[in-house]
């Protein structure tokens, strides 16, 4: 059967960017009244604008508002990653939310973890992870050029180039994920390409080893997607700069700087412990962010998401190299998941023991995360997951029983 008309963009697209942008401005939108559910009765006059408004309000003056629940997981998800703030029955934009929005990411998960990477001292990677995650728009095998078999030669050889293909893109393989392997392929591609010069005294401190297009064209990786990396980096450095440049303004006028032995923080009120390993560092500031995107593996080596309040469970997308490692972790972060008849989860990292015990020892995070953490809530979650999905698949095996026992039937007549 065919909808009598098209559903609206509005009822069906993730609109958590243009909420945050909403909540930024404060002349419109000051609050959000929680729980979230739209109250007509008081909205029944559709041309009452008294701004600000609550971002209830708001969205019930638009022509077609938003689903409820839709809007209620994004609330869920701003106050999780700290852009948003309880006080009393009312969420209220925070400094972080104003951040976010300046960074404008095309995740608010990566605009949060932006923010943590200054306080990590991993700006350079951040940024360079952020450009990458925009041009790729979320597909891992972006930066890999396309394997295009010969039609000219046998299937066998064709066969042998795609094996291939397939060993050149899985050297880069790594435990410690898809994020940190681009970091490492990256950096190998800045040292041919660039050259090292001081930022104080703008000299060449160490030449470019060269051949850069040399060494994309052995590795099968795209060298302009490589170049289009450094140009969008810096702009999310500039946007940063001017980030950090306003709160050193702000505390200077409040007199609140006057300790120059005391670093600035944009996220923790004091530095946080630092790793001699800088990706280390950089894998501490991703969870700050994608910490709402944990997965748990099960006992049939699926993943179950841990925060949404309808659970994703699926397998690792074969496009992601982290998908290689024979003994996967039991904890992950995704960046983007695929949906059609099987989940998949796209662009994975796992998750290292010490972090999860930081999640642990963070009351808020762990409060959003919690089921995940509990081995007995999270066994429950399975098994009724699973029950679920064998009541389906029975019900749908049942009805397509009877239309091949009609069709056999009408056949044989």
């Amino acid at each position: 059967d065919f909808l009598e008309f098209s559903i609206s963009p509005i009822k069906q697209e993730n609109i958590i960017i243009e909420v945050l942008k909403l909540l930024n401005k404060e002349n419109v939108v000051s609050h959000v009244d929680l729980p979230f559910k739209y109250n007509r009765k008081r909205n029944n006059v559709g041309k009452d604008f008294n701004f600000p408004m609550s971002l209830n309000d708001y969205l019930l003056k638009l022509i077609e508002e938003p689903n409820e629940d839709t809007v209620v997981e994004i609330v869920k998800r701003l106050l999780a990653l700290g852009a948003l703030e309880k006080k009393d029955n009312k969420a209220y934009l925070t400094e972080i939310g104003r951040g976010m929005k300046r960074l404008d990411c095309n995740k608010v998960e990566m605009s949060r973890a932006l923010l943590s990477s200054y306080d990590y001292n991993c700006t350079y990677e951040m940024c360079n992870i952020a450009a990458f995650l925009e041009l790729s728009k979320g597909r891992y095998e972006s930066f890999f050029g396309e394997f295009k078999p010969d039609r000219r030669t046998s299937r066998n050889e064709q066969e042998k180039e795609r094996k291939k293909d397939f060993r050149l893109r899985s050297k880069w393989a790594s435990s410690d994920g898809d994020l940190i392997t681009f970091l490492k392929a990256y950096d190998e591609y800045e040292d041919r390409h660039y050259d090292k010069i001081d930022k104080k005294t703008k000299e060449v401190y160490e030449e470019k080893k060269g051949n850069s297009a040399g060494w994309c064209k052995n590795n099968n990786i795209k060298c302009p997607f490589m170049k289009r990396i450094r140009k969008t980096s810096e702009d999310y450095r500039r946007k940063l700069r001017g980030i950090v440049n306003y709160k050193k303004r702000l505390l200077e006028q409040n007199n609140k700087l006057n300790n120059k032995n005391k670093q600035l923080t944009l996220v923790y009120e004091e530095k946080p412990e630092l790793n001699a390993n800088k990706f280390k560092n950089v894998l501490s500031a991703l969870l700050d962010g994608f910490y709402v995107n944990m997965l748990r593996k099960d006992t049939r080596k699926k993943y179950m998401s841990c925060f949404p309040k309808d659970k994703l469970l699926g397998d690792i997308d074969k496009t992601s190299l982290y998908s290689v490692i024979k003994v996967p972790a039991k904890y992950l972060f995704y960046v983007e998941f695929y949906s059609f008849i099987n989940t998949s989860f796209r662009i994975v990292t796992p998750i290292s023991p010490t972090e999860i015990k930081r999640i642990k020892d963070d009351k808020i995070k762990e409060e959003y995360v919690h089921t995940c953490l509990s081995d007995a809530t999270f066994e429950k979650l399975v098994k009724e997951k699973s029950q679920k999905k064998s009541q389906s698949s029975s019900k749908s095996g049942k009805k397509h029983g009877k239309k091949k026992f009609y069709k056999k039937k009408k056949y044989y007549k």
